[in-house]
């Protein structure tokens, strides 16, 4: 080894608390959105179990095979379109904080999630939020 070589053990500690750090950091931002997430999953089940009584209503799941198969097809569709409804400007404006995060402090767009949020709606009002909706929502339908 030369002498300007850097060894492996006098570097490693040091990028290995820089990544953890950074890590821990950005975990405990976005926890926030992770518990909306579970919330809205829990919704989901909720919204299945109320289309499956519309799709579903005297419907004998023995006798009616096709009919329950269509509409427990139905009912999860519907339910995490539902969802989405409510989800998808989140992470929305998720997706828009993150990209913005990259840049350096003085061109950074939006301050924070709410802010992310109201600018988002002031653009191209309810629009703003739901760009791109139509095929995450044909995307969760199929799912």
């Amino acid at each position: 080894m030369t002498d300007t070589a850097v060894s492996f053990t006098e570097v490693l500690p040091e990028d290995f608390l820089a990544d953890n750090v950074t890590a821990a950091i950005s975990k405990m931002a976005v926890v926030p959105i992770e518990g909306v997430k579970l919330l809205l999953q829990a919704l989901n089940f909720a919204f299945k179990d109320k289309y499956k009584q519309i799709f579903l209503g005297g419907v004998d799941n023995w006798t009616q095979f096709w009919c329950c198969f269509a509409g427990n097809l139905a009912s999860g569709g519907a339910a995490g379109a539902t969802s989405l409804c409510f989800m998808y400007p989140l992470g929305f404006a998720h997706t828009g904080l993150a990209a913005d995060v990259s840049k350096p402090g003085a061109e950074r767009e939006f301050r924070g999630f709410n802010d992310c949020l109201v600018k988002l709606y002031k653009s191209d009002w309810i629009k703003g939020l739901y760009q791109g909706f139509n095929v995450s929502v044909q995307s969760i339908v199929i799912y």
